[in-house]
């Protein structure tokens, strides 16, 4: 596959080297790069054992996978604009995701500085190599994520439309490339070393929850009055969303409409892009070479970080409230402090936090304050916080650190399940509790006191589904995975196991709401028993030495 993508460049020789690049460095840069990526470790491959390989397209048919599953809802849609415009808006948000999980290692790798520097090749064939491992990244997801459905809108929107959704997807992702580019390029300018990493990281969590809003409130453009007639209205903000650029330039092509409008998008899909990568080629990325080497004396000039009393006091306080054993409790204090501090932990999961601010707001959108408080829409919010105890459970086995296993493993403790509840129960108080409360409090203020045991049940099934997505994972200690190995393979089906078990205990819920007699008052109980099953009976069977050696490299 590698060899296929490199090739796809051989067209476009001459004007690669007309703009100063060596073409056979550049061709083999950008391989190595990619034969990196087609061998790193991924859920995939760390069941397997031996030397990963192929990654690249077994990721690529995961994503071809999921854009299959959700064909379903474009079959009735009738609009060519409409039909990409959603494909698009889709495009985007596994963008944000991507900008999360993989850009802050592909964007910010500084090995080239170190290794490619010192040999005889020009700046402009480094930058450009990198540039293009960045785009070919791009591309390969929109393309992937997308081939059912662009080949369901060929058949629908006529041949050609496959080739120009082909090319939009080449310019969107150099659009995005440029967009990042300038983003970063600003947050470098307000800080440098350590903060600089951490600045970016806070930025990263942004842009993805932005990317997220953009895309909901994007969809809700659309016009689902007759659902087999959805159109977009276009208003002039339409034409600052790129997917309507390229949406436009389709449909106009499409069905031969050329008038003011979609003229507009024609024009904007071809001149945005194209200038965006000149700008990119030509200016950002020596700029943002350059600034990559503040990211290089980071963990060098960095002070030691010192927790505040009040901090300390707190995580100490909640300690003594949640935690009974002197071992659980000394886990619990530890990772109080380590979860507020290790970057991929919370590059993990703070965005799962920002979904939940982003989608509240959506929930109440065109519903009437009446309906509201006579309905039932509030079990939904005490239920949505199952999302960040699904993230958690993974968040708290990434780290910077794979090797660190021993060090849990040198504890003088009987039983590795002290550890693992003082860990949970810390992620639990530290980001879940929080975030309730506030769901709680918006509750509150619509439906009233009338709510507080709803309140207190579904705070009970929250941490009952934490404490099962965490104990029922294979057992492994604290930051010492990489993410890729985290993300999906089982983990995935398990998460998905989690959240339609989530969706039954909801359901269970609001039908004991319907009984006489307060009959939903009884989950209390049977909550608080399952409870202490958990996390006093099954964790100890569940959670030994054994099986962590098992699964742990030391």
């Amino acid at each position: 596959m590698v060899k296929f993508i490199v090739s796809l460049f051989w067209p476009f020789r001459r004007l690669i080297e007309w703009t100063g690049v060596d073409y056979g460095q550049f061709i083999t840069i950008l391989k190595l790069k990619l034969l990196m990526d087609n061998r790193r470790n991924t859920a995939f491959s760390s069941k397997r054992g031996g030397e990963a390989r192929n990654m690249l397209l077994m990721q690529s048919g995961l994503y071809a996978l999921f854009g299959a599953i959700l064909t379903g809802m474009l079959q009735v849609i009738q609009s060519a604009f409409v039909f990409y415009f959603v494909i698009h808006s889709m495009v985007m948000i596994f963008t944000a995701m991507l900008i999360i999980s993989e850009f802050y290692a592909i964007l910010f790798a500084t090995s080239d500085n170190s290794l490619i520097h010192s040999l005889p090749v020009n700046g402009q064939t480094v930058n450009l190599a990198r540039n293009a491992h960045i785009f070919v990244y791009l591309f390969l997801l929109g393309f992937s994520l997308s081939l059912i459905p662009m080949i369901m809108g060929a058949f629908r929107f006529g041949i050609v439309t496959l080739l120009v959704y082909t090319g939009s997807l080449a310019l969107n992702a150099a659009f995005t490339l440029f967009l990042t580019n300038i983003m970063y390029l600003g947050i470098m300018k307000l800080a440098s070393g350590e903060k600089l990493k951490n600045l970016m990281m806070y930025f990263q969590v942004a842009i993805a929850i932005f990317f997220m809003a953009f895309y909901q409130y994007g969809i809700r453009l659309i016009d689902n009055t007759d659902v087999f007639n959805m159109f977009v209205t276009i208003h002039w903000y339409t034409f600052l969303l790129p997917q309507s650029w390229f949406a436009g330039a389709i449909d106009a092509i499409a069905t031969f409409n050329w008038d003011l409008n979609h003229l507009i998008f024609v024009a904007l899909t071809i001149v945005m892009p194209l200038a965006a990568a000149i700008i990119t080629s030509k200016y950002l990325t020596p700029l943002f070479n350059k600034k990559l080497t503040d990211l290089e004396q980071g963990d060098r000039s960095a002070p030691v970080r010192k927790t505040s009393k009040v901090s300390g006091k707190w995580s100490r306080t909640a300690a003594k409230i949640f935690t009974r054993k002197a071992e659980e409790r000394a886990s619990f204090t530890v990772m109080w402090k380590m979860i507020g501090r290790e970057r991929q932990f919370k590059l993990m999961l703070l965005p799962s936090i920002g979904y939940i601010l982003v989608l509240l707001p959506l929930m109440f959108q065109g519903k009437h304050m009446s309906s509201l408080e006579t309905g039932k829409m509030y079990l939904v919010l005490l239920y949505f916080p199952v999302l960040i105890s699904a993230t958690l459970a993974n968040a708290v086995l990434v780290g910077e650190q794979k090797m660190s296993g021993w060090i849990f493993r040198s504890s003088p403790m009987n039983s590795p399940a002290e550890l693992f509840r003082g860990i949970i129960k810390a992620g639990f108080i530290r980001f879940l509790l929080p975030v309730y409360f506030i769901v709680s409090a918006v509750v509150l203020f619509f439906w009233g006191p009338s709510k507080i045991d709803d309140i207190v049940i579904a705070l009970l099934a929250n941490y009952l589904m934490t404490i099962i997505i965490y104990y029922y994972q294979t057992p492994r200690f604290p930051f010492s995975m990489e993410k890729s190995a985290v993300q999906g393979g089982s983990n995935g089906i398990r998460v998905m196991l989690s959240m339609l078990i989530v969706v039954f205990i909801a359901l269970l819920h609001w039908g004991l709401l319907s009984m006489p007699f307060h009959v939903s008052l009884l989950l209390i109980p049977l909550y608080l028993t399952l409870i202490w099953y958990v996390d006093y009976r099954w964790v100890y069977t569940r959670i030994t030495w054994k099986e962590i050696d098992k699964n742990t490299r030391y």
